[in-house]
């Protein structure tokens, strides 16, 4: 009874660091996920955003945003653009942010861009200087190609979430009190924990409280479907590759280490490993040139990780051949079974 309770104190007192632990990784985030310290960066709906033609801007077309500021200091508009291409400086094409408050006639800032600049910088932040009084108010931006053709067009990424707003408040505005900084904070994480792209970058910290939670829950329920944790993670990429557009670490690891952990829990031969890895290569090869660019380097690196972890199994299973590991064909013929 006494091993019992120390056994029971001891799993308490690790869940208890374990959740201390994320927690404040998690506020580590929150407070560097915006452009400084004191940026509130709030997702807004793709919904708002209206294109003159398509999503493809050339020279002439626009697209236009119309938001409600929820804080005041609106400094900074995110937009998320599909890649662009590599192109040297003199064939970019130039496109122009602008943005004023709805009903103004002026225009509050307008700048002017090179499309190279958002090469490999899909999620582009536009800065202008904070507008103090914005909250509550409605701000119209948009951008507008001046030059674009087939070669050096501008796309922007129609997915639900593709841009944001950020605020900038001033640290002298939060630090007046105890109780504006509380709002801040309260605010930054509300803000910061309804943003998707913020939750699924901030995956990876929780990757050993999921690894923990399946062992402990999930996986003597599945134990009767052979192979769980394999499908589990095979299902994770497939869902990735489909429904999410960038690469976010916190699935990559997880669903890597799901397989990895069920390679060893089941004892499966590393060929499965680089199958899988070849036929997530042979799918980007297929797709390189009907599919969207970023679809087609996801498919590219889980292919890549799979391979990698293939290798490091097959070196580690040729020091261990006291084991009988389940081949590829056995893993397929059980797997036809279920």
């Amino acid at each position: 009874m006494k091993k019992l309770n120390l056994k029971l104190n001891l799993l308490i007192k690790l869940i208890i660091l374990l959740f201390l632990v994320l927690s404040g990784l998690s506020l580590a985030v929150i407070f560097n996920s915006g452009t400084a310290l004191s940026a509130i960066t709030v997702s807004e709906s793709g919904n708002e955003l209206r294109f003159s033609n398509t999503n493809q801007l050339y020279k002439g077309d626009s697209l236009t945003g119309v938001f409600t500021a929820k804080n005041n200091y609106l400094g900074i508009i995110y937009l998320k653009f599909d890649n662009v291409k590599n192109l040297d400086y003199y064939n970019q094409s130039d496109f122009i942010f602008r943005i004023k408050k709805d009903g103004d006639k002026s225009w509050y800032a307008v700048n002017k861009y090179k499309s190279g600049i958002i090469y490999n910088n899909n999620y582009f932040p536009f800065g202008f200087p904070p507008i103090r009084n914005s909250q509550n108010h409605q701000f119209v931006f948009q951008i507008i190609s001046l030059n674009g053709n087939k070669t050096n067009f501008i796309k922007i990424d129609t997915s639900v979430f593709n841009f944001a707003a950020s605020y900038i408040i001033p640290k002298s505005e939060i630090t007046s009190n105890i109780s504006s900084l509380a709002i801040f904070f309260i605010r930054k994480a509300f803000y910061s924990l309804n943003n998707p792209y913020f939750v699924l970058n901030s995956l990876k910290y929780f990757i050993p409280a999921l690894f923990y939670f399946i062992w402990i829950t999930l996986l003597n329920r599945f134990t009767q479907i052979k192979y769980s944790l394999s499908l589990i993670s095979i299902t994770m990429v497939i869902l990735d590759i489909v429904f999410l557009n960038d690469i976010y670490s916190g699935i990559l690891l997880g669903a890597v280490g799901l397989w990895i952990w069920s390679v060893v829990l089941y004892k499966l031969e590393y060929s499965l490993s680089i199958l899988v890895s070849l036929l997530l290569i042979l799918l980007g090869t297929l797709t390189l040139n009907i599919a969207n660019p970023s679809m087609t380097d996801k498919i590219s690196t889980w292919g890549y990780l799979f391979f990698v972890s293939g290798i490091g199994l097959a070196i580690y299973q040729s020091s261990n051949t006291k084991s009988n590991y389940i081949t590829m064909r056995r893993f397929l013929k059980d797997l036809s079974k279920i």
